[in-house]
């Protein structure tokens, strides 16, 4: 199967509380620089501001691309030139590639894990940003794994609305074949500081 190069699938668009928010999965074409490998970035579009993210990604066959030169939060754009394949590395953001973002701890409000796991076996991991005004799209992950890849993926994002009440968007679905096909997202809303566990540091 060859890379998928414009694959856009928006799980959801709501709006809640006064919050629009939408998780889509992008496909980024990787052909010039990887053979064998799909790439594709987790974008939650959100008119307020995203707190943190959670995602969890196990696989049954195939592996999850990890760039020798690369780590769990996004690179530095200025090594792409000296070390192309650099860009299409597993990461997390906070939208802006190399933008200084914190990760620790696993997903465990998706019922994973409390330790963190980023390897070619599969992703069990939190992230958050400190800053109070992340909205607009937000490339908050960028996930490459094998063209055989097959398994099961999830997504929790949280953000807070103009109401001051926090809320998450759950979705997820299988890996077919290296990309994260996505199923319909589900929305809830929470009490103020009801996300305690995930909520970014002050």
């Amino acid at each position: 199967m060859r890379n998928v190069i414009a694959l856009c699938v928006v799980a959801m668009m709501a709006s809640v509380a006064s919050a629009a928010v939408g998780v889509g999965i992008v496909g980024v074409d990787n052909s010039a620089q990887l053979t064998g490998w799909v790439s594709q970035d987790v974008v939650f579009t959100t008119d307020t501001d995203w707190i943190s993210s959670q995602m969890l990604i196990t696989l049954t066959e195939g592996t999850v691309y990890q760039d020798d030169m690369g780590g769990i939060t996004s690179p530095n754009p200025a090594w792409f030139t000296l070390a192309p394949t650099l860009e299409f590395d597993t990461y997390v953001s906070n939208g802006v590639v190399g933008d200084p973002l914190s990760a620790e701890g696993g997903a465990v409000n998706l019922g994973g894990d409390a330790t963190l796991s980023f390897d070619e076996v599969g992703l069990n991991v939190n992230w958050f940003t400190t800053s109070d005004a992340d909205t607009g799209a937000l490339a908050l992950a960028r996930v490459t794994m094998s063209d055989t890849a097959q398994g099961e993926w999830q997504v929790w994002m949280s953000a807070v609305n103009e109401q001051g009440d926090d809320f998450l968007v759950i979705t997820g679905g299988p890996v077919e074949n290296g990309v994260m096909v996505p199923e319909p997202a589900t929305l809830s809303v929470l009490a103020l500081g009801g996300l305690a566990l995930i909520r970014r540091k002050k």
